[in-house]
């Protein structure tokens, strides 16, 4: 009698599931590729004793089988289940003797003896092809190998919990390589997948991590990032933290009163003396190996940098009873004061000038002398002997120099000292104090960047209509501009005036480096996505040379401008859209990219 009773349908051979829509009478397992029939003859029972038609064999091949055509009903078993010729005369064996549910079970192929089969061969050949009951047996452990190489290779992609996406971004500082000579990065990373920010060391031979500090201190922004060349240290809020090079592991960390205060050098290290300005107007010296505090001293003014001047740290502040800014030269070991300079300024029936926080200060190593250009009634720019103290010169003019951030970058040579100021390029010797004006241009600001015998380079922003960069070659003997180059919608990555945002077919961005070959420029643009590096003669301003580097791994049609980092030698390290560069300029090949 049918019985009701549900059945689970597994393939006799392996044991896998089988998958069926209940109308068909013929199965394919699809893991060992048998052919099962379902509701066949009994075991044991002849096609001759079947019913007329039996539902479990096709009725074609039962009436070839019946009129004993065995090469009529192979070829149709072939034909219905698309089988090997082998396999399909070995069902149909099976078919004869009464085996109708499956009769391609426990099938294998007999090896050719002609054939000679290594060892290996015949251990996979089994593997693949044996006893169809091990491979059963065997079915599960393959399955789990399976699923348990997908977790694996799941848990190796990036952004996995064993394997984070680590995003860098902020302050960053090269370290010599212990392999290769060149630098290894540590900068800060942003972990997305526990929003944690974190300090790593990424090596310019793999371009990969070498290690992970633990996450910062209250999670906040690391502000400032310096080395010793031995070991690393940062701030966040008001924490002083020192890290072991090698491995990222904690050295110490100490509290500080208050934040830094916002300045490009308002944490510097002398010797084995770290040093920071907080926004409490205190100085504070710790050592650099136990984070023990040296000293400190309480500021009256409102400095924001740290000048590192020879054997000396020296600071802007008031003295004596008067708003008077004066120059403190300090001993970094013990914070005692070993030199003061209060400079003043005043030129014939004019009023009297002091120093100012944004005042030109430039120190000359070579001679021990320091250059000071300020003034807000007139323009005045002096020379001091460090080794006296005592003031060698004085130059004044009717036009102040007011700067703001950044706005002074001076050139100084064995004999002069080259700036500028707004729209006017002055030479100074160093030893007369006489003053050479070189160009004047009101329709520019001027800023000097190399010099190379007589020819400087000079960036010139137009001011007169529509924001415009350019680079000029400039001879200070004749006094002629040699050449011209416009930067098409491109502005400086470097100060003044640098770009911040977003690059696109618009907007670019372009920097430059000094080469034995001339000036190096290189324009980063967008649409295409790309660097142009460009090498220019400083004394015509022809193009030596162009490469273009795709960035390929940037989509869309608009990026954040490049951060740099550094250079050394001809690699260029910058950060870019979240993602760290090493760059060789000589090659135009990205060496890493993280």
């Amino acid at each position: 009698m049918p019985t009701s009773n549900p059945r689970s349908l597994n393939c006799p051979t392996c044991g896998a599931p089988l998958e069926t829509d209940g109308t068909k009478p013929v199965v394919h397992c699809k893991f060992c590729q048998n052919v099962i029939f379902i509701d066949g003859l009994r075991p044991g029972e002849k096609p001759e004793a079947a019913p007329e038609k039996a539902r479990g064999v096709p009725e074609e091949i039962l009436a070839q089988l019946r009129s004993e055509n065995l090469v009529e009903a192979t070829r149709l078993y072939r034909e219905i289940y698309d089988v090997s010729q082998i396999r399909a005369r070995y069902a149909i064996e099976q078919i004869r003797t009464g085996n109708l549910v499956s009769p391609e079970a426990v099938f294998s192929v007999t090896p050719d003896p002609s054939v000679q089969v290594t060892t290996a061969q015949k251990t996979g050949v089994a593997a693949i092809f044996g006893g169809f009951g091990l491979l059963g047996c065997a079915l599960p452990i393959l399955v789990s190998l399976i699923v348990g190489g997908a977790f694996l290779f799941v848990m190796l992609q990036t952004g996995s919990p064993i394997n984070p996406k680590l995003n860098p971004y902020g302050p960053a500082v090269m370290m010599p390589a212990e392999q290769d000579g060149y630098p290894d990065v540590v900068t800060q990373f942003y972990n997305v997948n526990d929003e944690n920010r974190l300090l790593g060391r990424v090596s310019t031979l793999t371009g990969k991590i070498l290690w992970k500090s633990e996450p910062v201190p209250n999670n906040k922004t690391v502000n400032a990032l310096r080395t010793d060349n031995k070991n690393i240290f940062f701030v966040n809020d008001n924490f002083l933290t020192a890290l072991n090079y090698q491995d990222g592991t904690q050295l110490w960390q100490i509290e500080m009163p208050d934040n830094l205060v916002y300045g490009d050098d308002s944490l510097v290290i002398v010797n084995d003396r770290i040093i920071a300005i907080t926004q409490d107007q205190t100085l504070q010296a710790y050592n650099t190996q136990t984070g023990e505090q040296v000293w400190s001293r309480s500021l009256r003014g409102n400095d924001r940098n740290i000048r590192k001047m020879g054997n000396w740290i020296v600071i802007l502040d008031y003295t004596g009873d008067e708003n008077t800014y004066s120059l403190i030269f300090l001993d970094p070991s013990d914070g005692h004061e070993t030199l003061l300079i209060t400079p003043v300024c005043q030129a014939e029936n004019s009023m009297e000038d002091d120093l100012d926080l944004n005042s030109g200060i430039i120190y000359d190593d070579t001679e021990n002398s320091l250059y000071l250009i300020y003034g807000f009634f007139d323009g005045c720019v002096q020379r001091y002997n460090l080794m006296t103290g005592q003031r060698s010169w004085q130059y004044t003019q009717d036009d102040a120099f007011i700067f703001s951030m950044d706005e002074l970058q001076p050139i100084l040579t064995d004999s002069q000292l080259i700036f500028s100021y707004k729209h006017s390029l002055y030479s100074i010797n160093k030893q007369s104090g006489s003053v050479q004006l070189l160009l004047d241009d009101p329709d520019y600001e001027l800023i000097p960047l190399q010099l190379s015998g007589d020819n400087l380079l000079v960036r010139a922003r137009r001011t007169r209509g529509s924001e415009r960069f350019e680079l000029w070659g400039f001879n200070i003997a004749s006094g002629s501009r040699l050449w011209q180059m416009t930067m098409e919608n491109s502005s400086p990555l470097d100060p003044p005036n640098e770009y911040q945002g977003l690059l696109d077919i618009d907007d670019h961005a372009w920097t430059w480096r000094e080469t034995p070959d001339g000036v190096m420029v290189l324009n980063f643009q967008a649409e295409p996505n790309q660097l142009v590096i460009e090498t220019i003669n400083l004394a015509d301003g022809s193009s030596a040379a162009e490469k273009i580097i795709p960035f390929k791994s940037i989509s869309g049609d608009f990026f954040s401008s490049p951060e740099i980092i550094g250079w050394q030698g001809n690699l260029l390290y910058f950060t870019m859209e979240i993602k760290l560069y090493v760059l060789d300029v000589s090659t135009g090949e990205i060496v890493i990219q993280y």
